[in-house]
């Protein structure tokens, strides 16, 4: 709704700057005259907070701002798909005034016939109960959202800090969706053995408060999610190093990452090489030439890292 009043703001302004201006003070930031400070009626989570300041919440829009995450893009994405339609629909209401008038019909509407409901849990049971409820509704949550928050829930407020810049460097490095999950997965595997990613949650929330706490937890899956891009990547100066990752990857051996990960956090380099080798050698001995079940490779290589 934000994202649409600025719309909204920013076509009006076009036509008449002091309406813009009652937008932007009454539902989207004001000026503080006692203090001198800005005050926002919204403001997003660490990695976008900035971002959605300057090129939605400034009036006039800071629109040189360039956005640097994927959620960075959506922003900008949901900003130029409500222009575009506010633009049909001045134009079709005839522009000039009409438009003017139809732009604010649209903000009356928004103004007089929505409502936000705001749901605040006393502790910290309850909250996951209606966390766990919406998601079972239909509004879909990945498990990487899941665990994220719940390491945030029980972690320190003195450690948040840290904790969202460490999920912020694996989002980086991993992506948020899909290419997180596997490295959560792989990096669970590598420490605990192997977990199923619909069961994946539910093992992680369980075992957590008593294996690790959140703050190191973080930090793990972050050195791992290093790791994975290089491996994804074959970012490595080691030639030979690079040939073996490139051989997991033609292979199609996923189950041999969780076993890189887990050397990555123990052994040297050459090390991490000579136990590459040994299990490319194996792969192709048993899945290719002799064709053997792979499930049985699979659990080898998980025991192996763990």
């Amino acid at each position: 709704i934000s994202i649409l009043l600025a719309a909204l703001r920013d076509k009006i302004c076009e036509y008449k700057a002091d309406a813009a201006q009652q937008i932007q003070d009454q539902y989207i930031a004001f000026v503080d005259h006692l203090t001198g400070d800005r005050v926002f009626k919204v403001e997003l989570n660490l990695f976008d907070r900035a971002f959605f300041r300057d090129y939605i919440q400034c009036f006039p829009r800071l629109a040189e701002t360039r956005p640097q995450k994927n959620s960075h893009n959506l922003i900008c994405k949901a900003y130029a798909y409500f222009q575009e339609k506010l633009l049909e629909g001045w134009d079709k209401a005839g522009g000039g005034k009409k438009g003017f008038e139809w732009a604010a019909h649209v903000t009356q509407t928004l103004r007089e016939h929505m409502v936000l409901v705001t749901v605040t849990s006393n502790n910290e049971r309850s909250a996951a109960a209606i966390f766990a409820t919406l998601n079972d509704r239909g509004i879909g949550l990945s498990t990487v959202d899941l665990i994220r928050t719940y390491v945030l829930q029980n972690a320190p407020a003195t450690q948040r800090e840290e904790i969202l810049q460490c999920w912020d460097e694996v989002f980086n490095a991993c992506g948020s969706t899909i290419g997180a999950e596997t490295l959560i997965r792989m990096s669970w595997v590598a420490q605990h053995g192997d977990v199923k990613a619909r069961a994946l949650y539910r093992v992680v929330s369980e075992a957590l408060p008593d294996a690790v706490s959140a703050l190191d937890y973080s930090r793990r899956v972050r050195g791992d999610a290093v790791f994975y891009r290089q491996f994804r990547d074959g970012d490595t100066d080691d030639s030979e190093l690079q040939e073996y990752w490139l051989a997991f990857r033609t292979l199609g051996f996923n189950a041999g990452l969780p076993t890189l990960i887990a050397a990555n956090r123990r052994f040297a380099q050459q090390e991490q090489k000579s136990l590459a080798q040994a299990l490319i050698a194996l792969v192709i001995r048993h899945n290719i030439v002799c064709s053997l079940d792979r499930a049985k490779s699979e659990s080898l290589a998980y025991s192996i890292a763990r």
